[in-house]
């Protein structure tokens, strides 16, 4: 059995290697990854702005179950949000459902980076929604001009790796 120092390692690394799939978004926006492994929350996980160079996050240590699809789709969703919350152009809150179209957008916006990018890896991104293909856009959908928006957005970033 691995000790947790040896888990956090090879959970480190394999970040690292999946991240490195996903570089134009760094060099799109001219920042790093700086994420954190939380031994405490046992859901989600968190952005947060504050750190102009960097995308950040604290997500979830998986630790023994060693679940990395989850970690990594959870820490790759944190990310997004940090690109994507300013094209709904308002304050994101739980009151009024911007924070609902918000995660509309940002799971939209992955699908279609890991289809662009590692094409490979988009049944276990669903796995991990808990949705089929043929669900998908039935589940997130949103209005015809931000999805337009996001497209161009995911372009932009996809065109420039």
């Amino acid at each position: 059995m691995k000790s947790n120092e040896n888990l956090r390692h090879s959970t480190e690394e394999k970040l690292k290697s999946g991240l490195e799939k996903y570089s134009c978004i760094f060099n799109y926006y001219n920042k790093s990854a700086l994420v954190f492994l939380s031994y405490s929350i046992t859901q989600n996980g968190k952005g947060f702005s504050g750190i102009n160079s960097c995308f950040s996050a604290v997500i979830p240590f998986t630790g023994a179950d060693g679940n990395f699809v989850k970690t990594f789709c959870q820490l790759l969703h944190e990310y997004t949000h940090q690109f994507t919350d300013g094209l709904l152009k308002m304050n994101i809150n739980m009151k009024d459902g911007s924070h609902r179209l918000s995660e509309k957008v940002v799971i939209l916006a992955d699908y279609y980076l890991i289809k662009a990018i590692d094409e490979n890896f988009i049944n276990k991104y669903f796995n991990w929604l808990g949705t089929t293909e043929s669900e998908f856009f039935e589940i997130y959908k949103i209005n015809d001009g931000l999805e337009t928006d996001l497209k161009k957005q995911v372009d932009n970033i996809v065109r420039g790796r």
